[in-house]
C-alpha cells in the first residue's frame, strides 16, 4: 500500500510539473519582449561598429546577384560606421578600393533621419528605421513585431539548424516570421514576404549568428541577408559586424546643411535640340532621387536610356516624356547593364510595348522579369502582361533617321560588368553612359572613368559632352582635362 501511495504521489508530481510547464510557457508577446531585451535598445545607446560584406576569393557581388550567367562586378568592402553624440547620429559609407566617401553623412534627431550627402550637395528626409543599413539589424524586426502584439501568432517550436527555434508569425499585409533561440530568445532568422523592383514577389531572409556585446547592445557578429525570387533565384550576401578600427571623424553638420540642395525635384533638361535628360528621377516611397534618364528625340519616336529606381519612377518619366512629346511614342529603351538599380522600372516600359535594347547575355533575365509574379504590388504589366521585345547588342547597333542618329556599343567586359552599353550621338558629339563617370560626385581618376576614357580613344569618338545616369554633365574645360588625362586624383 505504501509503495502504491508513493507511485501515486510521483505520478501526481509529474502531472503537476507538466501543468506548470504549460502554464509557464511564455506568450508570443513575452518572447518578443525578451528578444528585444536581449539585443538592447538601439535608439538610445552609443554604437560604433563596422559592417562589412564578406567577399570570398574568386567571387564578387555581381555574381551573387545573378548566378547565371556569372556577371562580373567590383569586389568591394563597404564599411558602415555609426556614432551618436548629443542625440545626433553620424554615419559614413566608405568605399575602400579607391578611398572616396560613397554616401555621405546622416543626422538623426527626434526620430527623423535626414541624409546630407557631402558629395552631391543634396539632402532628403527618410524614416530612420528604413535607413538601409538599419534593415540589417534584428532590432528593426523586433520593433515591428511589437507595434501591435495582437497580430502575433505563436506557431510552436521546430527543429532549426543544429537545435530548435520558437517560431512566431506577425500577421499583416506582408507576412513576417521570426525564429527565436529557445534559451536566450535571440532572433536567429527572419522571413518577410516582399516585392523587389524589378524581380517581383519574393521573400527577404536574414540569418543571424554569434551574438556578441558591443557596448550596451548585443549584435550578431555574422549574418546573411538577401532573398528568394522566382525570376532570379536566391541571393544571400554574407556580412560581418565588428568594432571600428579607427575613430570616426565628425563633420561640421551645418556646412552640409548649407550645401544641401533640391534633391527631389524631377525636371527635364535639354542638352541639345533633340537630346534631353530627366534629372533626379525617383520614387517618393523609397526616397531615391539621384538618377537621370536619357530622352533622345527622333523624327517619329523617342529613345529612352535607363529605367532606374522603380516602376513608379518609370511611370513618372514616361508621363514627362509624353507631356513634352505627345505625338511621339517611346520605341526603344536602352538598358546599359543588368544591375537592379538601373533596371528596377523596366516593367513599366515592357507594358507599353517598348523594345528593350540590351546585351544578349541579359536577355533571359529580362524575360524572367517580365513574367515575374507581382501579387504583393500589382502593376500594369501584371494586370495586362506583355512579352518583351528585344534588340540585342553584341556588335555595334545604329538607330537613325534624318533627325537623329544613335550608335549603341557594348563596351564590356569591364570590371563593373561583363556587358555594358553606351550610346554615342555623332551629330551632337555626345555620349550617354552609366556608372563609368559620375561627374560632380566621384573623382574622374577612379578606375571606371579611366577605362571609359580608354574606350573613347579606342572608338575614335569626338566628344563635347558626357552625360549619364548619375551626376552632372561633363563638358568644357573639365571634359578636356579628363580626355587629356590631366585629372587630379
Amino acid at each position: 500500500m505504501k509503495s502504491e501511495s508513493l507511485l501515486l504521489f510521483a505520478i501526481t508530481l509529474i502531472i503537476l510539473s507538466g501543468c506548470r510547464t504549460r502554464t509557464e510557457q511564455l506568450t508570443a508577446d513575452e518572447m518578443i519582449r525578451k528578444s528585444a531585451q536581449y539585443v538592447g535598445d538601439i535608439s538610445s545607446n552609443d554604437l560604433q561598429v563596422s559592417i562589412r560584406i564578406i567577399t570570398p576569393e574568386g567571387k564578387n557581388r555581381g555574381q551573387s546577384y545573378h548566378p547565371e550567367p556569372p556577371y562580373n562586378s567590383y569586389r568591394i568592402e563597404t564599411r558602415f560606421e555609426i556614432d551618436r553624440l548629443n542625440g545626433k547620429e553620424i554615419a559614413q559609407f566608405i568605399n575602400p578600393f579607391n578611398g572616396f566617401i560613397f554616401g555621405g553623412f546622416h543626422v538623426l534627431q527626434h526620430g527623423k533621419h535626414t541624409a546630407y550627402d557631402a558629395i552631391s550637395s543634396t539632402a532628403r528626409a527618410i524614416n530612420s528605421l528604413e535607413f538601409e543599413e538599419y534593415r540589417h539589424f534584428p532590432h528593426v524586426y523586433l520593433q515591428r513585431a511589437l507595434k501591435d502584439t495582437t497580430q502575433l501568432v505563436y506557431e510552436g517550436i521546430i527543429p532549426f539548424r543544429d537545435s530548435k527555434a520558437h517560431t512566431i508569425e506577425v500577421i499583416g499585409e506582408r507576412q513576417l516570421k521570426l525564429f527565436l533561440d529557445p534559451e536566450t530568445y535571440a532572433l536567429m532568422q527572419i522571413e518577410l514576404q516582399t516585392v523587389n523592383h524589378p524581380y517581383g514577389d519574393g521573400m527577404t531572409i536574414k540569418k543571424y549568428y554569434d551574438y556578441q556585446e558591443f557596448g550596451s547592445l548585443r549584435l550578431p557578429t555574422r549574418f546573411e541577408s538577401g532573398g528568394v525570387y522566382e525570376s532570379w533565384g536566391t541571393l544571400l550576401n554574407e556580412y560581418e559586424i565588428s568594432d571600428l578600427d579607427d575613430p570616426i571623424l565628425l563633420p561640421d553638420l551645418n556646412s552640409f546643411r548649407d550645401l544641401a540642395g533640391d534633391y527631389t525635384s524631377s525636371r527635364m533638361v535639354s542638352l541639345t535640340d533633340n537630346i534631353h535628360i530627366i534629372q533626379n528621377i525617383g520614387d517618393d516611397k523609397w526616397g531615391i532621387f539621384d538618377y537621370n534618364v536619357l530622352v533622345a528625340e527622333f523624327e517619329d519616336y523617342i529613345l529612352v536610356g535607363e529605367a532606374p529606381v522603380s516602376n513608379a519612377a518609370s511611370i513618372k518619366a514616361i508621363g514627362m516624356i509624353k507631356e513634352k512629346f505627345p505625338d511621339k511614342p517611346i520605341n526603344y529603351l536602352v538598358q546599359s547593364h543588368h544591375h537592379s538599380d538601373h533596371i528596377a522600372g523596366v516593367r513599366a516600359y515592357i507594358a507599353q510595348g517598348v523594345t528593350l535594347v540590351v546585351p544578349s547575355a541579359t536577355q533571359e533575365l529580362f524575360k524572367r522579369i517580365a513574367n515575374a509574379p507581382w501579387n504583393h504590388e500589382p502593376d500594369i504589366q501584371g494586370r495586362n502582361p506583355k512579352q518583351p521585345k528585344f534588340l540585342t547588342v553584341d556588335e555595334p547597333v545604329t538607330i537613325s533617321d534624318d533627325f537623329n542618329q544613335a550608335l549603341i556599343i557594348n563596351i564590356g567586359p569591364i570590371p563593373h560588368v561583363n556587358d555594358m552599353l553606351a550610346i554615342y550621338f555623332p551629330q551632337q558629339k555626345l555620349v550617354w553612359q552609366a556608372d563609368m563617370i559620375t561627374y560632380g560626385e566621384w573623382s574622374l581618376s577612379i578606375e571606371p572613368s579611366v577605362i571609359f576614357r580608354e574606350r573613347i580613344k579606342k572608338y575614335g569618338w569626338e566628344v563635347r559632352k558626357i552625360a549619364g545616369t548619375h551626376g552632372q554633365i561633363l563638358e568644357g574645360q573639365a571634359l578636356d582635362d579628363y580626355l587629356q588625362d590631366q585629372v587630379d586624383g
